[in-house]
């Protein structure tokens, strides 16, 4: 295989403080040279050449008025809006203006920090504490719920149910992940149920817990089997569950491939370019997998453990090392490091670091530091 080279331009453009805490990482997106960014409990615009700020809305002050720390992990676009979950409370902002659209509070609803919002362009899915809700962009009103419970030999008002990070398809079917840890133990149950559109469950498959020696060989572990998340790519549902990345049918759950790799747990789905299957341990171990068969092609240790999936751009993936808040630029198809990054004020700042994957535009990379956001050259690969 030919190595690709790539033009070191990985230069901070601009920077700006964050304001407020950004505690939780919400990768922000790039659109028409707009950044669009959630932090510090705001959600703001930013031109993404320049660093100038546009337009900022307070999501603790009126006219939403939720005073929580962000919970998210992303934030969701369309031609007219951004789209953003912050518990059980659901936002839309004009791209344009940074009015409110419209504000949704989901009733009786228990959400999750660190919580994904998936879209499919004319629906939002939240997923919660028992429960996932699918709610239409259009105006926020909600139109489904999905209750979801642990599989049968973990009683539900011990251990509830949660989903962190479902998917939904542009066809509208429905894909929940479920993680549940059980009462006094390390292990940890789920699950993965996909619906149609109508809310009709699909097929669901309950995860493996596979029993394996401890390093010391004087005992056992389960190396199983919540699911922190989903990833669909084409007509698969990719996830990661202990120590095992999956890739089933969508149609019918058969198992297209299994693939366990000892000893390297794992806390956030996969993600992949439909060549790749890129993934993060929570070991410090980035695994890239062949999409067809999920044959180990490369793995790279990095400092410390991945609770994000990575962002792919013209066969790079973007990781974040949440550990230490380093930005790793991998080529996807050989493992290649491109580059490792932190921010210019960690030589005088040690608590400053990267916190999100990067929104990716034309020709700038936009990430949200611990203090700072930040705007990146672009990764480019030599002709």
């Amino acid at each position: 295989m030919e190595r690709r080279t790539y033009l070191d331009q990985t230069d901070v453009l601009w920077s700006v403080p964050v304001p407020g805490s950004a505690m939780n990482a919400v990768a922000p997106e790039v659109a028409d040279g707009v950044a669009y960014v959630a932090a510090g409990r705001r959600v703001m615009a930013i031109d993404a050449e320049t660093g100038a700020m546009m337009w900022r809305l307070p999501l603790d002050e009126p006219p939403v008025g939720v005073n929580r720390s962000l919970g998210a992990r992303n934030l969701v676009l369309d031609s007219a809006r951004v789209y953003l979950a912050h518990f059980g409370d659901v936002v839309a902002v004009d791209r344009s203006t940074g009015d409110l659209a419209w504000h949704t509070t989901i009733p009786d609803f228990d959400g999750v920090d660190l919580q994904h919002l998936a879209e499919n362009g004319h629906h939002l899915l939240v997923g919660g504490v028992e429960e996932a809700v699918r709610l239409r962009m259009s105006d926020g009103a909600v139109d489904l719920r999905l209750t979801v419970q642990p599989p049968e030999d973990v009683s539900a008002d011990d251990a509830p149910a949660r989903v962190f990070h479902p998917a939904l398809t542009e066809d509208g079917r429905i894909v929940l992940p479920t993680y549940t840890r059980i009462p006094g133990q390390r292990a940890t149950v789920g699950e993965v149920r996909v619906y149609d559109n109508g809310g009709s469950l699909t097929w669901s498959a309950v995860t493996q817990r596979p029993r394996f020696p401890t390093p010391d060989g004087d005992g056992e572990y389960t190396a199983g089997g919540g699911v922190n998340g989903a990833h669909v790519r084409g007509a698969q549902v990719l996830y990661s569950t202990g120590q095992t990345i999956v890739a089933r049918s969508l149609s019918d759950g058969a198992v297209a491939w299994r693939t366990v790799m000892r000893r390297h747990g794992f806390g956030t789905p996969p993600a992949s370019d439909g060549r790749v299957v890129v993934v993060g341990s929570t070991t410090g171990r980035l695994f890239g997998l062949a999409a067809v068969d999920g044959q180990e092609r490369w793995h790279r240790d990095v400092e410390g453990g991945m609770l994000v999936p990575p962002r792919f751009d013209r066969g790079v993936a973007y990781q974040i090392d949440d550990g230490y808040g380093v930005l790793y630029a991998v080529d996807a198809e050989s493992g290649d490091i491109v580059w490792r990054r932190t921010p210019p004020e960690q030589r005088q700042d040690r608590d400053a670091t990267y916190r999100t994957p990067p929104g990716i535009g034309d020709s700038v990379l936009v990430l949200v530091g611990s203090k700072r956001i930040y705007g990146l050259r672009r990764v480019r690969a030599m002709p």
